[in-house]
């Protein structure tokens, strides 16, 4: 099928003999990263960044406006990556800079959260103990797939990590908390891809007080490997019906 529409666009002159060669010798190559064979199907292993800013922007908009619908001035604001937490992290910079948001922490294991951040603060002239604004970003190592700052300590010392356990307790939690997910599947729950990232997701959710997934509906019905809440929690979920409604529609 990739060959026929790669044919079909004027891109390949290979037979499918010949492109079948070529694409295994890309795989040994690792030359195609984040695709997975089986025999004859072609898979993602994981969505890149990259991919997830171009998919549902409407969705993930509509969802953090409500998501931001739950902060107030003076909140402790726990935002985990992804890009759904990315678009709560614009508007929460909006309500800066018009002044409908005053005095918040925020703490995120994510480098483009707090780089949306940090630019808005840039732009507002704030300095070092301005009483509006606090940003904690957890320590560790970041994927380049995700831009999660993860507790990966299987090369270097755990010593250097401070994690969602040592800093969110030492803010006396969080008020609030947003947390993204790969997949939300019956009689399992939440799941993602990395187990840095797992024990990330669950750390947060442990310290926050109010806690909200935050999703688009294509990620009802999937599971990745790695499980880091279960439906027995006190967990809201916060999804904008798409494409895939008929799968939120089990859900609901």
């Amino acid at each position: 099928d990739l060959h026929r529409r790669l044919s079909d666009r004027g891109e390949t002159k290979l037979s499918l003999g010949d492109f079948q060669t070529a694409l295994a010798t890309l795989m040994r190559q690792d030359r195609l990263p984040g695709i997975v064979r089986e025999k004859e199907n072609l898979f993602i292993h994981e969505e890149h960044i990259a991919w997830k800013k171009g998919l549902a922007e409407g969705e993930k908009k509509r969802i953090a406006e409500k998501a931001y619908s739950f902060i107030t001035s003076g909140d402790v604001v726990a935002l985990d990556a992804g890009t759904t937490t990315l678009e709560i992290a614009k508007l929460i910079a909006a309500g800066f800079k018009d002044q409908s948001l005053r005095k918040i922490t925020v703490v995120t294991s994510s480098f483009l959260v707090a780089d949306a951040l940090v630019s808005s603060c840039s732009e507002l002239g704030l300095e070092d103990h301005d009483p509006m604004f606090r940003l904690y970003i957890i320590g560790g190592r970041v994927r380049l797939n995700t831009m999660a700052i993860v507790d990966d300590n299987t090369n270097v010392s755990e010593d250097i990590f401070h994690d969602f356990d040592r800093v969110l307790p030492a803010l006396g939690g969080a008020d609030v908390g947003f947390i993204g997910t790969n997949g939300i599947l019956k009689d399992v729950g939440f799941t993602t891809a990395d187990p840095g990232e797992a024990r990330a997701k669950a750390s947060l959710i442990k310290h926050c007080k109010s806690r909200y997934i935050v999703c688009d509906d294509e990620k009802f019905g999937l599971r990745q490997a790695q499980i880091f809440a279960t439906f027995d929690q006190d967990i809201t979920s916060i999804s904008a019906e798409n494409k895939a409604s008929y799968a939120l529609r089990d859900y609901k």
